[in-house]
């Protein structure tokens, strides 16, 4: 109510002072308990207000039209086939598959080759992750980064569209203003949904995306459509018409918001970023994988704890649980608690008169400042569980390129390896940015999805997870146990 256009009978401007020199400032009290005028929102200036639109630019619309009516040209073309690369030879294996099948399933499947013994095509033991290809005649998509966790797509990156000969689909729809609970509603007084409540979004740190999430919900959501179009999954499909009619008649045709800038690339919404880096991206192609809604997922088979040691310079793999040969899970933390050493104590008393360390039971009885102790106890080292084995950083060339080979604690090895599990004999080496300063965990496990029909598949993979327990092994070198 402080606007000086807007008009109301039941507020009058009192003076009130504010500070020691007797200063007065207005302040509004209301006359009556009644809003009915407030409510009425009359203005006292209308000219003023138009005055206002006119200096600020609103007035130079070409038209304030809505789009009503969107005819649309697509192709579509079938991605059938998946490619594996062989990380040691370079040979590259291809299968197709069925759509029907989940392709979480074909990408993460593993297969048994021996006891004891797995293979995954896709799965990179360097990396933690896995890596194939989608493609069909001169189609080519690469997902590279997979870490076996909901797999979607943008997991992939556009390396050919091809000319994708087959025929076109035409589509003429009406748009749909965008809607959602919780929306600011554009008439004078209207009440949007109390269940959602926008201005109450609470982050200890809001990032750059919850805001423009923010800005786009209060201010700019009145002005977007949603044009429905469906797709087949496990197909590409391509843009190659897209005209606008709006409620003036006007017809527009609408192009994909590209912005070419190098350092504005990858800012791009529902589009596949091409694969080379000098490319710009295409925002009329978008790619739905026939993918998995939901899965039930077992207890890790088999899991291994990655993270950063600092103080000791190494990156440990804490491997809590493998199976062993007869498919039985073994769980290692219980194994290392019938191996921990029990903890020395110093007993040794030095001898003034002869020089030497004598044993406590020498000691009892005597009296006189003749032995000094107990001495501290030396030790070389302290004791690493048999389950934490340790990766050591290798310089690969000049450039300050790193890579962690496995190494071990123990000198025994009659009894095999000190990892026990699949996971840590397939990586002899992992690249040193693969962990990060908070950790993952590698897990296997064993999943099972239905589709629409009712058909059960079954399937063992593997998961790349973050890992935010934080870990110290405390090791030492040369240290004194002194009491």
């Amino acid at each position: 109510m402080n606007n000086p256009f807007v008009l109301s009978g039941d507020i009058q401007y009192v003076p009130a002072s504010f500070d020691t020199k007797k200063s007065t400032r207005l302040e509004t009290v209301n006359k009556n308990n009644s809003i009915e005028d407030g409510l009425q929102a009359r203005v006292k200036d209308p000219l003023w207000l138009l005055g206002r639109q006119w200096q600020v630019g609103e007035f130079r619309a070409r038209d304030g039209g809505r789009p009503v009516r969107a005819e649309i040209e697509v192709k579509n073309r079938l991605l059938n086939t998946i490619s594996w690369q062989d990380g040691e030879n370079g040979k590259i294996e291809s299968e197709t598959f069925d759509l029907k099948v989940p392709l979480e399933m074909k990408v993460e499947e593993e297969k048994q080759t021996q006891a004891g013994t797995y293979s995954v095509k896709g799965w990179n033991p360097k990396r933690l992750e896995y890596s194939f290809r989608i493609q069909k005649a001169d189609t080519q998509l690469n997902a590279e980064e997979y870490y076996g966790n909901d797999l979607d797509w943008f997991h992939f990156d556009l390396v050919n569209i091809g000319q994708i000969n087959e025929a076109s689909v035409s589509v003429a729809t009406k748009p749909v203003p965008v809607s959602f609970k919780g929306m600011p509603l554009a008439r004078w007084w209207s009440l949007e949904d109390s269940q959602v409540d926008l201005g109450q979004i609470k982050r200890p740190h809001l990032n750059f995306l919850t805001e423009l999430l923010i800005e786009f919900s209060f201010i700019y959501s009145n002005d977007w459509y949603v044009i429905p179009l469906e797709q087949k999954v496990g197909s590409i499909r391509r843009i190659d018409k897209f005209v606008i009619m709006d409620s003036f008649g006007t017809v527009s045709e609408a192009k994909p918001v590209i912005d070419k800038e190098p350092s504005k690339q990858g800012w791009e919404v529902f589009t596949l970023t091409p694969y080379s880096k000098d490319e710009y991206s295409d925002g009329r192609v978008f790619y739905l994988p026939n993918r998995l809604c939901q899965a039930m997922e077992s207890e890790p088979i088999e899991k291994v704890n990655f993270f950063r040691d600092e103080m000791a310079n190494l990156v440990w793999a804490i491997e809590q649980k493998y199976q062993d040969r007869d498919g039985k899970v073994v769980n290692r933390n219980d194994e290392e608690l019938d191996q921990i050493p029990e903890q020395p104590k110093p007993s040794l008393y030095w001898d003034t008169q002869e020089g030497i360390l004598v044993d406590r039971a020498q000691v009892e009885g005597e009296s006189g400042n003749r032995y000094v102790g107990p001495v501290a106890l030396y030790l070389p080292k302290t004791h690493i569980p048999i389950n934490w084995i340790p990766y050591m950083p290798r310089q690969l060339d000049t450039e300050c390129n790193y890579i962690l080979r496995r190494a071990r604690t123990i000198k025994d090895l009659t009894k095999g390896p000190q990892y026990k599990g699949v996971l840590l004999s397939e990586s002899k080496y992992v690249f040193e940015e693969e962990v990060p300063r908070t950790g993952i965990m590698v897990c296997r496990v064993f999943q099972m999805a239905r589709d629409s029909d009712g058909k059960r598949y079954c399937w063992q993979s593997r998961k790349k997870r973050p890992d935010a327990s934080q870990k110290s092994s405390g090791l030492r070198f040369d240290y004194l146990i002194e009491k």
